[in-house]
Order: C-alpha cells, then sequence, then structure tokens
C-alpha cells in the first residue's frame, strides 16, 4: 500500500525470493527463503534512491557477467595505472629538487607514456627541460600542457619566462599577454605581475 506495508498469503511450502520495486528507487531482494506450510514471517525493505529498471544480480545475462568482468579488470587496471603515475611524478619532482634534471625528465616522460594527458605533469617536465638547457623542448612540452588546459595562466606566464630567456621578444610578449587576459577576473594580481613581464 502508499505506507509500503504488504502481505501475501496462501503460499505453500518451499523457497522463495522477494523483489521489491518503486519508481524512484533501485530495486532490492531477498533469497532464498525457505517458508514452511503455516508460517508468518516478516521481510522489511528500506530502499535507496535510484533507477527502478536497475538489474538484480540474478536478472544479468551471460553477457552482462561477461560486461561487468571486463569494466572490473579495467578498473582495476586503470587504478593500478594511476598509482605508478603518481610514484614517477613524484620521483621526477625529488629529482628536480636534488638538481637531477636529467633524471627528473626521464621520470616524467614514463609518466607520460602512461597518461599522457595531465597538464600539469607536462609542465614539470617542461621545468625540468628547461633548468638542464633544453629550452626548445620546454617550451614544447609548455604547448602540450596548454592544448590540455588552455584556460591556465600560469602555463603561459612560465611559457612566457622561457621565451624571454631564449631572447624571443616577440613569442614572449604574446604569452604574457595571453596569461594576463586569463588572470584578469580571477587572479588580478597575477595578471599585474604579467603585465609587468611585457613592459
Amino acid at each position: 500500500d502508499k505506507s509500503g506495508k504488504y502481505v501475501y498469503t496462501g503460499l505453500p511450502g518451499g523457497t522463495f525470493r522477494i523483489v521489491v520495486r518503486k519508481e524512484g528507487f533501485a530495486p532490492d531482494f531477498i533469497d532464498k527463503i525457505v517458508l514452511r506450510v503455516g508460517d508468518e514471517t516478516s521481510y522489511d525493505f528500506v530502499l535507496k534512491p535510484g533507477d527502478i529498471k536497475a538489474k538484480l544480480p540474478f536478472e544479468y545475462s551471460a553477457e552482462d557477467i561477461e560486461k561487468i568482468k571486463e569494466q572490473n579488470a579495467k578498473a582495476k587496471e586503470q587504478q593500478a595505472q594511476s598509482e605508478e603515475v603518481k610514484k614517477l611524478f613524484q620521483q621526477g619532482l625529488d629529482a628536480i629538487n636534488a638538481s637531477k634534471f636529467p633524471e627528473a625528465i626521464d621520470a616524467f616522460q614514463q609518466a607520460l607514456t602512461k597518461d599522457p594527458d595531465q597538464p600539469n605533469i607536462w609542465a614539470n617536465l617542461a621545468d625540468a627541460q628547461f633548468k638542464n638547457n633544453q629550452a626548445e623542448k620546454a617550451i614544447e612540452s609548455y604547448q602540450k600542457a596548454i592544448a590540455i588546459k588552455p584556460d591556465d595562466a600560469g602555463l603561459y606566464q612560465n611559457m612566457g619566462v622561457i621565451y624571454g630567456k631564449m631572447n624571443k621578444v616577440a613569442e614572449a610578449d604574446a604569452a604574457f599577454q595571453k596569461a594576463a587576459t586569463l588572470a584578469a577576473a580571477l587572479n588580478p594580481q597575477m595578471a599585474a605581475v604579467n603585465f609587468y613581464n611585457q613592459g
């Protein structure tokens, strides 16, 4: 009824399953209920908000089960890969702090082979490359970071600094201008720094 109470009478003895479905809630069930003739037994459910059409375990087809296995295996692989990326990234940071720039570059590059869509890794690779006297490669790495996160004023600012040290004044000016424009609304202080850099 409207309050969720239910009664089912006249069942023969045997093993049963109760399935409960209500619009706006995920379904639930109790399995392997053994009844004897004359038994009076209560079973309560507390449904959680969700999709009424969600499948219950006994409703999965062989294809569904195989798909779930594949998804679980992929999730485990991604988790392991994420941990490895974090480890390599930290190794790169530690190497930079120890002024071991070739080692830092190697660690960041290894991390990027596993997850190339992390702008922070590209930016730190660029930093290590510049400190290792590889300015052109540092610019390329910053450009890849910017392609992933084009609204990051800090990436343009750092790239502008490298352009400036390479005596590429026009490119530095453009990078600082872009950084100042991006930072103007959210970070006026950073915008001011970049206008200063332009000057």
